[in-house]
């Protein structure tokens, strides 16, 4: 996992359709972040369970790629059995550090889809393709 991860750090990631998950155009790479903050008073109404990704996970020539740190990460190993999910580091790390990886993650990847989180925001100041998932009075993808 480490050298997987430090091929990451900054300046170092390779650009173009090759990047640490292999050749991009053999598959499309979806980063997944389903939980925030359990102390939020709302977070009830944004984290949604990681298993509601199987469909996704079963669609051919997709990939999906783990964002999740923190609050959460013990749904991977519940969904271990179910369907193929992508760690490429720590998901206890909490650290900045962690943070700046994580973007750099999200510069290999083809989608992000995040419930309200940090992460979400960062695709979109990243520049990278991301959908917000969002609970009204059901969840909708935006």
């Amino acid at each position: 996992m480490a050298e997987f991860a430090e091929q990451f750090k900054r300046g170092k990631r390779e650009p173009g359709p090759q990047s640490a998950f292999g050749n991009r155009q053999s598959a499309i790479h979806v980063g997944l972040v389903w939980q925030g903050n359990t102390a939020h008073k709302g977070d009830r109404f944004r984290s949604i369970s990681l298993s509601m990704f199987e469909p996704v996970a079963k669609v051919p020539g997709v990939k999906l790629v783990s964002l999740q740190k923190g609050y959460g990460h013990e749904q991977i190993e519940q969904n271990r059995d179910k369907f193929e999910l992508i760690e490429w580091s720590d998901p206890t790390d909490v650290t900045a550090e962690a943070l700046v990886d994580t973007a750099a993650v999200m510069k290999n990847l083809d989608l992000v889809i995040a419930v309200d989180t940090g992460v979400a925001h960062l695709a979109g100041a990243l520049g990278v393709k991301g959908r917000q998932i969002v609970s009204t009075r059901m969840w909708v993808l935006v």
